[in-house]
């Protein structure tokens, strides 16, 4: 079985934990102790980590933990490139958009789309887990390169912790931060009571001692690589 390359966002990269308890960051390719490249960074999106992947060996299978995908709203453009404008304006279409209609899921669902349309197009063997978003086995109907391991983390988590929550989740704090950032944009009801209900479910998973503010913590992520484990060799055995 060959080495993978491991891509995501700081749900990949680190545990997360309270600085005061001093505890040693993990994350799941670690607990995993399988032979791994890492493209993981905090705060990177799914089309930066589409770059990232290009300059690794391209006969290393993917193990990629799903970044939020409209973490690349909150991205500046670049001032001096030709199509900045264009960029620009797009995007702000887009936020405006997201935060204005009702169903602000299937605006996300545009984005989504064109993120997984570029992992896709690296025409290696990815296989997927729900992260920082949820990914759902209809997300990626049209795309031969990727594969689902698992589709949620964060619903894992909640069956792990005893609570009542199995539902697509997303990049609550992303969300509130376009939210923060275009006040001269309404949002609808739905968006703000979706983000308030997924912040009130990331302080129980907190309670519980899975999770800590916005990401898993080092409990989180063991839990979660031991359940993973025999899916990822799974996957890397078919595909390596």
């Amino acid at each position: 079985m060959k080495p993978f390359v491991y891509a995501g966002p700081s749900w990949a990269k680190r545990s997360f934990d309270n600085v005061a308890k001093n505890i040693e960051v993990s994350n799941l390719a670690k607990e995993w102790e399988l032979p791994h490249f890492s493209c993981a960074k905090e705060g990177s999106n799914n089309l930066e980590q589409v770059q990232y992947v290009k300059n690794t060996p391209t006969d290393f299978p993917i193990i990629w933990v799903m970044c939020e995908p409209l973490v690349k709203l909150t991205v500046p453009d670049g001032m001096f490139s030709t199509n900045s404008l264009y960029r620009i304006y797009r995007k702000k279409a887009l936020i405006k958009k997201y935060l204005s209609t009702p169903d602000h899921l299937s605006i996300r669902q545009i984005i989504n789309f064109e993120q997984l349309s570029a992992m896709n197009a690296l025409n290696r063997p990815i296989g997927l887990i729900g992260g920082h978003s949820d990914i759902q086995d209809s997300d990626i109907i049209f795309f031969k390169n990727i594969t689902i391991i698992d589709n949620s983390w964060q619903n894992f988590l909640a069956k792990l912790a005893g609570i009542e929550h199995n539902q697509y989740n997303f990049g609550y704090e992303i969300a509130h931060r376009i939210l923060h950032g275009n006040q001269d944009i309404t949002p609808t009801d739905n968006l703000i009571n979706d983000i308030y209900q997924g912040f009130e479910f990331w302080e129980e998973l907190e309670k519980k001692d899975l999770f800590y503010q916005v990401h898993p913590n080092k409990i989180g992520n063991q839990e979660y690589a031991k359940y993973l484990k025999d899916k990822v060799i799974e996957f890397l055995r078919k595909n390596s």
